[in-house]
């Protein structure tokens, strides 16, 4: 995800945790928060335009350079008591997904939702590094062990492949 977004992924984390407590998924939330991306790379390149649904929406310190987790957030807290039909629209045209207000509908429980998350001690974290190193070593030996051994049987895997088909299919 921080490849794609340059993001948090600490903060989709959090989101991902409330989708799924809401029955959606973690794609729900990184395509929104892509779609906001793209609105603020047209306010980058200069397309005012692309303010007109944040306004829409009551966002009105919308700059290139926002988090776009805190502008969903906002857009969750000002959509309470507006015409749902508007937000729907005005979120579609950021690139919002309509699923989307099921976690808006989390209101103030979202912050307990996202914290639910299970954390890593850093004893854990710690074996899980030396897993890593571990199954990279493992990886090397593999590869000087069986890559020559296939290279070696490689030439008769068309035999036995042809034999094999003519017994099958006698």
């Amino acid at each position: 995800f921080r490849s794609q977004t340059g993001l948090s992924i600490d903060e989709m984390q959090r989101w991902s945790a409330v989708a799924e407590q809401v029955g959606l998924s973690g794609d729900v939330v990184s395509s929104s928060i892509m779609g906001i991306q793209n609105a603020l790379a047209q306010l980058r390149i200069g397309n005012g335009a692309a303010l007109l649904p944040f306004g829409r929406l009551g966002i009105s310190n919308i700059t290139p350079d926002r988090d776009p987790f805190d502008i969903l957030k906002e857009i969750g807290e000002k959509s309470k008591g507006r015409n749902r039909a508007d937000v729907l629209l005005n979120m579609g045209s950021l690139g919002i997904r309509p699923e989307m207000m099921r976690i808006f509908d989390t209101g103030a429980r979202f912050d307990q939702m996202a914290n639910n998350l299970p954390r890593m001690s850093q004893s854990d974290s710690n074996a899980m590094q030396q897993l890593q190193v571990e199954l990279a070593r493992f990886n090397i030996t593999v590869a000087k062990s069986f890559v020559p051994a296939l290279a070696q049987i490689t030439p008769y895997m068309a035999d036995l492949t042809a034999a094999f088909t003519a017994f099958m299919f006698q």
